[in-house]
C-alpha cells in the first residue's frame, strides 16, 4: 500500500509539472460549452432564455447551477446581437441569495475547458485517489485553489494577497473572436485558498472614439 501510494504521488507531482510546464497566454474561453465570441455555442446555449436589460443597455442572463450553490452570469455584445457573448462570469452564492435566475438543474457545476470551476466537485478520479492515499482532494480535482489555476493558466500578471482573500488577474491582447482581435481579461477570487469566482471577458481591440462635444 505505501509503494502504490508513492507512485499515486509520484504521478500526481508529475502531473502538476506537466501542467504548469504547458501552461500558456492561451486564453480560456469557454464555461459549460459556452464560448466567448461564438454565436453558434451562445445561440446553442441562450436560445430558450430571455435576457434581461440592464442599465447600460446589455443583454444579460443568469443561471444556478443544479444545487443552487453557483451563478453564472452572462453577458452579451448587445440587444442586436445577444448570443455574441463578450464577458462569463461565475460566482458562489449562499442561502441568502434570493434572486430569480434560470435554473439549470443538468449542470452541477459551470466549468472551463481546463477544469476550472467553483465549489466542491467529486469525480470518479479524485475519489478514487482519495481512497487509495487516504489524502482528500490529493489530486486535485475536487477543490480548485490558487495554485490549480497557475498550473492550468501559468502565472497571473497581477495578483494580490490579503489576509484570506487572493486575486490573480490575466490580460492578453490580440485574441481572435469571430471576425475580430479582442483583448482578454481573466480574474479570479479565492477566499481562503478557495475559488469563489471568476470571469472571463473580451472588449474590442479598437473601440470607437467619442467625438469631442466641443468640437
Amino acid at each position: 500500500m505505501i509503494a502504490l501510494a508513492a507512485i499515486v504521488f509520484s504521478f500526481v507531482f508529475s502531473t502538476s509539472l506537466n501542467a504548469q510546464e504547458k501552461a500558456a497566454s492561451v486564453p480560456e474561453m469557454s464555461v459549460a460549452g459556452l464560448k466567448l465570441g461564438d454565436r453558434v455555442s451562445g445561440e446553442a446555449f441562450l436560445k430558450l432564455y430571455q435576457p434581461r436589460t440592464d442599465e447600460d443597455g446589455l443583454p444579460r442572463y443568469y443561471f444556478y447551477n443544479g444545487r443552487g450553490t453557483t451563478v453564472m452570469k452572462v453577458t452579451a455584445a448587445s440587444v442586436e446581437d445577444p448570443y455574441f457573448v463578450t464577458e462569463i462570469e461565475v460566482f458562489e452564492v449562499g442561502d441568502s441569495y434570493q434572486k430569480r435566475h434560470f435554473f439549470l438543474k443538468d449542470i452541477g457545476h459551470f466549468v472551463t475547458e481546463s477544469g476550472i470551476f467553483i465549489g466542491f466537485r467529486q469525480t470518479g478520479k479524485g475519489l478514487a485517489l482519495a481512497l487509495i492515499v487516504g489524502v482528500p482532494n490529493v489530486g486535485r480535482s475536487n477543490i480548485i485553489g490558487p495554485k490549480d489555476v497557475i498550473n492550468r493558466k501559468g502565472e497571473p500578471d497581477k495578483k494580490v494577497i490579503n489576509e484570506k482573500e487572493t486575486t490573480f488577474d490575466y490580460h492578453t491582447d490580440g485574441v481572435a473572436a469571430g471576425d475580430a482581435k479582442y483583448k482578454y481579461t481573466a480574474f479570479y477570487r479565492f477566499y481562503k485558498k478557495e475559488l469563489t469566482r471568476f470571469v472571463l471577458k473580451i472588449e474590442p481591440e479598437n473601440k470607437p472614439k467619442i467625438a469631442n462635444a466641443k468640437q
